[in-house]
């Protein structure tokens, strides 16, 4: 007699920040492995990488122990929407972040009262803004988190305060600076990229065999008329806010 799964997967989109088309998979546990709505965590990839890099084996793990499972690109990457394509705004993504908890939350599967957030690396330093700017948050996963600079100081909470606007914002902010067209990884170390180090050329072209949809140039557009992206001062607020 053969067993149930134990979770599904199908494709999705939804509308991110502006009506930016965002594309990704749900996971649900199988019918039948649980009789009420369960906990919801939403996944996204770290700086240009989409989730065919290896989010497919977070989301299984996660979807097997009982969760509902959001995995998605960030806008301009992989299979969502989004123009200039290989641009990457820390803001936005946050905000496309919180459309994602919207819409996972709304499912009638999945408890909105229980909601987390995954990211690694650069995502990493996301959803520590995220845990601590969203109420709904309950739980954050920072995996090798990038979080600017750790022995920033904001004594007077002004910094988190406009950290704290930006997040819940609904609009991108108007990026006046950019960095790059340029690679995010390079074979040769003294070939300017994003992402310099032997280590990070070595995964990202292991991981691209997966994920065709991958491509190593990355724009970086940078906020500062918003607030300063250091996730560093959003994490020393993580404890107090729970």
């Amino acid at each position: 007699m053969s067993s149930l799964p134990a979770f599904t997967r199908r494709d999705v989109e939804f509308a991110g920040v502006g009506g930016v088309t965002l594309r990704g998979w749900c996971y649900l546990p199988a019918d039948g492995a649980s009789d009420a709505p369960v906990p919801g965590v939403v996944l996204a990839h770290g700086f240009s990488a989409v989730k065919e890099m290896a989010l497919d084996r977070f989301a299984e793990v996660f979807a097997a122990a009982g969760l509902a499972v959001l995995v998605y690109d960030h806008r301009n990457l992989g299979a969502s929407d989004g123009e200039p394509r290989q641009r990457i705004d820390a803001w936005a993504q946050i905000r496309d972040y919180r459309r994602a908890l919207d819409w996972l939350g709304a499912r009638p599967e999945v408890d909105g009262d229980r909601l987390s957030v995954w990211g690694s690396s650069f995502s990493g330093g996301e959803v520590l803004v995220i845990g601590a700017t969203d109420d709904r948050v309950r739980a954050v996963v920072a995996q090798a988190p990038f979080v600017g600079n750790p022995e920033l100081e904001d004594a007077d909470g002004a910094d988190f305060a406009a950290i704290r606007a930006a997040a819940l914002g609904d609009e991108p902010g108007p990026g006046e600076q950019m960095v790059g067209p340029l690679p995010v990884v390079a074979a040769d170390p003294a070939t300017l990229a994003a992402l310099p180090q032997p280590e990070s050329w070595e995964w990202f072209c292991t991981s691209a065999q997966q994920a065709p949809s991958w491509k190593n140039e990355v724009t970086l557009l940078l906020d500062g008329a918003a607030a300063p992206f250091e996730p560093a001062l959003a994490a020393a607020r993580l404890e107090a806010r729970c």
